[in-house]
């Protein structure tokens, strides 16, 4: 699970960094929040859209290529996704020139292109990583960065595009980034046979498989894009865009998720059916919430006395918004924990109810935060949203497994709250600074994390 965690790591890691020391120069070349604003608003619109253009094959894609090694189904199985995709490409297109028609939104076309883009991107990606290829995986995530940060130095600074150098570096960095790895892999060449139609079996299956966790990423996404409309709805584009950059510098807590839920979703699949699954499922539970905590207070901490001397004056309003975001994404990725045993029992149909319920509470939550508490409001909606996810889905799967809460992990669920006074309240440097080191070091009393961290990092520097 450790060397798993590294190595997707390097992968996320290096996307997210990249789009992190990015914030700064767009903010420095577009002045406007607003303008930002509405490109976020549309950036959030393709991620809700794209599990409905893909219909969520790409987690069919992995979990069905990792459990076999026969050439004729991986045919079938890489054949089936990729014409499925064409065919609701081809849908989308066409419905957005008919909306351009009746509507002509900014930037439609950009964003039609970019999620079309993207969608093949993203199967793709899962794709290879299914056939056991996570060097590629990493790869294709890597080159896809720095073809953004290069194409958008020269399209916004340079060309002066502004918001639209932002949408051709990232539609063409994916298309780089797809091509580059294909060329290496031939995953496409090996297994996409345009002239197999005989699937129906599998189609069913796979289907039965992905539709159910189409409305689970959707759920996701919705409340993102609802939070911004509410945003944009009651207070206005401006706020909307310094909320965008928030979420942006949230984007270390959303990389420890993205990784965690990747690793986590391989490893949970292969020790599913092991003897002490019980024992290993509670251990990483528990493992996940000290360690997003360590995370969290480390960031937050370190961001208050670095970003203000990164960001243009327009956006510092963005830093007193940070804490409770980290906070929130902590409780998406434990709702996403339980998630995956779904995935692991082939039983994605059970996430319905509550991705169902989720979106509706989120709505209710915003509208009855966001006028008496404003952003904070809407952070709030989000994360009440998915505490409420983790405690139906945690009762549900109990018939699958037992996943035990330690009592020794209330420790760091009582730490966040206590990191939290420096944002609600004014306070100097000095109580922050002690409030950090009796944080951390209060989370090292948790046994697991000093033995299997703390004392295998040890053992191996020893061995050196």
């Amino acid at each position: 699970m450790a060397k798993d965690f590294l190595v997707y790591s390097i992968g996320v890691i290096g996307s997210k960094l990249m789009t992190f020391l990015l914030l700064p120069f767009y903010t420095h070349y577009i002045n406007d929040p607003a303008e930002y604003g509405y490109y976020d608003l549309c950036l959030t619109a393709c991620f809700v859209l794209m599990p409905i253009v893909t219909l969520q094959l790409r987690d069919g894609a992995f979990r069905f290529l990792l459990e076999t090694q026969d050439t004729i189904k991986r045919t079938n199985i890489v054949t089936l996704v990729n014409k499925t995709l064409l065919q609701t490409s081809l849908i989308t297109t066409l419905i957005a020139i008919g909306v351009y028609f009746i509507h002509p939104f900014n930037y439609l076309g950009y964003t039609i292109t970019l999620l079309i883009v993207m969608s093949f991107y993203d199967v793709y990606a899962q794709t290879v990583r299914g056939l056991g290829n996570n060097r590629s995986f990493i790869a294709m995530s890597l080159i896809a960065s720095f073809a953004i940060a290069i194409l958008s130095v020269v399209l916004i600074k340079f060309l002066s595009m502004g918001v639209e150098g932002i949408f051709i570096a990232n539609i063409l960095a994916r298309i780089i980034a797809t091509v580059a790895v294909e060329i290496k892999e031939k995953a496409l060449k090996k297994y996409f046979n345009p002239k197999l139609c005989d699937y129906k079996e599998l189609r069913r299956e796979i289907l039965k498989f992905s539709i159910p966790l189409l409305p689970a990423c959707i759920c996701w996404w919705f409340i993102g894009f609802s939070n911004r409309y509410f945003i944009t709805e009651y207070i206005g584009l401006h706020d909307s865009g310094i909320y965008g950059v928030a979420s942006r510098l949230a984007t270390v807590a959303q990389t420890i998720a993205i990784i965690f839920q990747q690793t986590w979703q391989e490893n949970a699949i292969q020790q599913y059916n092991s003897k002490d699954r019980n024992l290993f499922f509670s251990k990483i539970f528990n493992g996940y919430i000290f360690s997003f905590a360590l995370v969290i207070l480390l960031y937050t901490f370190t961001a208050k006395l670095i970003f203000p001397y990164m960001l243009n004056d327009n956006y510092i309003d963005c830093i007193k918004y940070l804490y409770p975001l980290c906070v929130s994404t902590m409780f998406f990725a434990l709702a996403g924990y339980f998630e995956i045993i779904y995935q692991c029992e082939k039983n994605t149909h059970r996430l319905l109810p509550t991705v169902i319920a989720a979106p509706i509470i989120n709505v209710v939550l915003n509208y009855l935060f966001i006028k008496p508490l404003g952003v904070n409001g809407v952070i709030l909606s989000y994360a009440i949203t998915y505490i409420i996810l983790i405690a139906c889905r945690w009762i549900d799967v109990r018939k699958y497994i037992s996943v035990q809460f330690y009592k020794i992990s209330t420790i760091p669920l009582l730490l966040i709250l206590i990191g939290a006074i420096p944002c609600v309240v004014d306070t100097n440097i000095y109580i922050e600074v002690a409030i950090l080191v009796g944080s951390v070091a209060s989370l090292f009393i948790s046994k697991d994390l000093r033995d299997n961290v703390i004392g295998k990092v040890k053992s191996k520097l020893l061995r050196r």
